[in-house]
């Protein structure tokens, strides 16, 4: 760790930061960039909390959650990674709230197969920078029974879709909220 000012500084070999099998965790006023791999990696892990964090510019996944995780980010920017900004999937518990998740390579948001989705409150746009067939604000993926819940967002200037959701029969309460 390397502090600049305020602000921390995070360098590492692959994932900025590694969650295992752990819980209680939080993230909190760091800038995570730069690493040859993902900013965040959470496997298996309970509460995990990213607060007020500038998660950016890495070469994979902004935050990538796996398995039965439970995952809260808020007020922080996801920006410039090389594949999705947030991607959480095989039965995370996933909330997001009040961020700004933008220009990266995929896919803004990417949630799959995941036990609850919350997104409130943020702004997603320009996701889709890498110029394949990504670009969708937020994708919904492979769902059995879970319904997400998405409301008061922004999602603008994603060059695929606004919401993408790729399963059959997935009711997905949409409240309030800007899709251009």
């Amino acid at each position: 760790w390397r502090n600049r000012g305020n602000v921390r500084i995070v360098r590492h070999f692959y994932q900025a930061v590694d969650f295992n099998d752990g819980s209680g965790s939080t993230l909190a006023g760091l800038t995570l960039m730069n690493a040859p791999g993902g900013g965040v990696l959470c496997e298996d892990v309970d509460s995990v909390s990213i607060v007020n964090c500038s998660i950016q510019d890495n070469a994979d996944y902004g935050v990538e959650a796996i398995g039965e995780c439970d995952i809260t980010i808020e007020r922080s920017l996801i920006e410039g990674n090389g594949k999705s900004g947030l991607y959480a999937h095989d039965g995370c518990v996933f909330l997001l709230n009040g961020s700004v998740v933008r220009d990266n390579g995929w896919d803004g948001v990417d949630l799959e197969d995941n036990t609850s989705d919350s997104l409130t409150n943020n702004w997603i746009h320009n996701n889709g920078t890498a110029g394949e067939s990504y670009g969708c604000g937020i994708w919904f993926e492979n769902y059995q029974s879970a319904t997400p819940f998405v409301r008061n967002n922004t999602i603008c200037g994603n060059p695929t879709y606004g919401i993408e959701v790729a399963c059959p029969n997935l009711p997905t309460p949409i409240g309030p909220t800007l899709i251009s």
